[in-house]
């Protein structure tokens, strides 16, 4: 039976917690990355409530989030590093 990946990296800000989502099974990872990566961020209150689901462009190996700018920072399976502006984020 294949491992099935959901929830990658996750970070949390002051009220919550920020996840990449894979959704995805062993046999569907990237080959050039040999590791889940994922376009869809799950913003999850701190008591399970997945409130916001944001989608990126490019595909997300692990995030950071930076509460004082409301920035997330994101690591792409190209290893470029990417920037998302979290202010307007309700």
């Amino acid at each position: 039976m294949p491992k099935f990946y959901a929830y990658g990296s996750t970070t949390c800000g002051n009220n919550d917690v920020y996840a990449i989502y894979y959704g995805m099974a062993e046999g569907d990872i990237a080959p050039e990355t040999e590791q889940p990566v994922g376009t869809t961020i799950h913003v999850i209150t701190f008591d399970g409530t997945v409130r916001k689901i944001l989608a990126a462009p490019e595909q997300l190996q692990s995030i950071s989030f930076d509460e004082d700018t409301a920035t997330l920072y994101g690591i792409g399976a190209d290893e470029r590093i990417y920037k998302y502006d979290l202010n307007g984020l309700n």
